[in-house]
């Protein structure tokens, strides 16, 4: 089985570098190196969601298109860009995901609260290093932070200039949303997820903020790989 990975703002593929040694050894993680980050980093970042969408798509059709089982998860930003992922997967006529797992992010169809992509810069930078997730040393270092600051507030461009689109068809996939007990994002924001499958959507409330994954790691991966199991084996 195949689980397809996708970072939050500003991440690159290297969150999820750890997570093999927690999961099965029949689950492979796909990382989603995005344009702008990591391995890519002198790419152009995406303009919004449909760019990150398209290139996201190219990447996991050999997926798509073969026969092994796969599941999604993403981060925050990387929640929305699933979302869309799977209705382009489902109008396609793709093989389904088993799952998706939207972690850290209110219901698509809900408004963002701040256009945080439009702050002055010592603003902007207080205000994503006050949700937790981003390394101190980059903080510390200004010459490496202006160098990463771009492709940030371009992530949070995407997200915040995302316009939803109701579809006529609910996605039939299961959801599995996870949240932090201590996140700005209210449970009934998480909720609102319910409305956009047939299938049953469940929730996962973990200790911690917005960037509750990472000292979770070890639980928030155990759970993925608990429910990927069960999944594998109903559907195989």
């Amino acid at each position: 089985m195949k689980l397809i990975c996708i970072p939050f703002a500003g991440g690159s593929s290297v969150v999820f570098s750890k997570w093999h040694r927690l999961l099965s050894e029949d689950i492979e993680i796909l990382n989603i190196e995005l344009a702008g980050r990591g391995r890519r980093f002198q790419e152009k970042c995406y303009d919004n969601v449909e760019e990150a969408v398209d290139d996201i798509y190219q990447i996991v059709l050999p997926v798509l298109t073969g026969e092994e089982p796969y599941a999604i998860f993403g981060h925050s930003m990387g929640s929305l860009l699933a979302f869309e992922l799977c209705h382009r997967i489902q109008e396609y006529n793709h093989r389904l995901p088993v799952a998706v797992f939207f972690s850290a992010k209110s219901a698509p169809h809900l408004p963002p609260k701040e256009q945080v992509h439009l702050f002055e810069k010592e603003r902007f930078i207080e205000k994503v290093f006050s949700l937790g997730g981003t390394p101190e040393q980059l903080l510390n270092n200004r010459d490496l932070l202006d160098l990463y600051l771009p492709s940030i507030r371009a992530d949070y461009k995407l997200v915040e200039t995302y316009k939803f689109q109701k579809r006529s068809n609910l996605l039939n996939i299961p959801f599995y949303v996870f949240y932090g007990d201590e996140d700005d994002i209210k449970i009934d924001e998480m909720q609102g997820w319910k409305i956009h499958t047939s299938q049953t959507c469940r929730w996962y409330e973990f200790k911690g903020g917005h960037f509750f994954i990472q000292p979770q790691e070890n639980r928030v991966v155990t759970l993925i790989d608990d429910i990927l199991s069960n999944q594998f084996v109903r559907n195989r």
